[in-house]
């Protein structure tokens, strides 16, 4: 696992850098109720991100994509839009204060019951999540489906 609280640093900045003042503020709120372990906000906000940071696609400088490789994303995430961004976001800040067993149950609710962009977040953040073994059933599902993006 990476390091999972400086990624979701990280990743914070690179939202904050791109989201429009409303969508900040947004923001600051959605991710604390990510690392309070409040599901029911936790799942509203994993919902309308893309309705709060729009879905612009996430274009880096040269030295993000160095930072983001210091943590070891070496793979390119230019492809992700900016809600992908985001929901990633939230489920590393949730990782850093859920109890394993609430965040498996949580990634694995997000990623049932959301829709393709929603799913597509869930699959990106998986290398990224603490207890990864605990979540192959998600990746073994997105394998198996006819819905390319998956």
């Amino acid at each position: 696992m990476l390091a999972a609280s400086s990624l979701a640093i990280l990743l914070t900045d690179l939202l904050g850098r791109r989201a429009l003042p409303p969508a900040r503020q947004w923001l600051a709120q959605a991710l604390g109720d990510a690392e309070s372990a409040d599901r029911e906000a936790f799942l509203g906000a994993f919902t309308a991100t893309a309705r709060r940071v729009g879905k612009s696609a996430l274009t880096l400088a040269p030295d993000e994509v160095a930072r983001l490789g210091v943590l070891g994303v070496t793979w390119p995430v230019g492809g992700w839009g900016l809600d992908d961004l985001g929901r990633v976001t939230l489920l590393l800040r949730a990782a850093g204060r859920w109890p394993e067993r609430e965040l498996v149950a949580l990634v694995e609710d997000c990623y049932r019951h959301g829709d393709n962009r929603e799913r597509g977040a869930v699959l990106r953040a998986l290398s990224l999540l603490p207890s990864g073994e605990r979540l192959l059933a998600i990746g073994i599902d997105a394998c198996r489906t006819h819905i390319q993006p998956l």
